[in-house]
């Protein structure tokens, strides 16, 4: 996972374990995630909504708001490119 622990947090990248389980009647396969965490996504669902946030309402830039929510160095800007989603 991707992003701040807490709202006033540094982004960091966090590992998350996963439990899949396998029912004996069928076969199939599901997966148990702790909360915040959704398959798809490489971003925690609070860092998702806080980028929202942070954008719709605070009315911060593309790149301020990659800067408070990734823990990836920000690349130079460039204003053909924009932050993929």
């Amino acid at each position: 996972m991707r992003g701040p622990v807490s709202p006033d947090g540094a982004p960091e990248f966090r590992a998350a374990r996963v439990q899949r389980y396998r029912c004996t009647s069928c076969g199939a396969t599901m997966s148990v995630s702790p909360p915040g965490l959704s398959s798809g996504y490489r971003y925690s669902l609070p860092a998702i909504a806080q980028a929202l946030f942070l954008w719709a309402l605070d009315m911060l830039s593309a790149p301020q708001v990659r800067a408070k929510t990734s823990p990836l160095p920000t690349p130079p800007l460039n204003p053909l490119a924009r932050w993929p989603s």
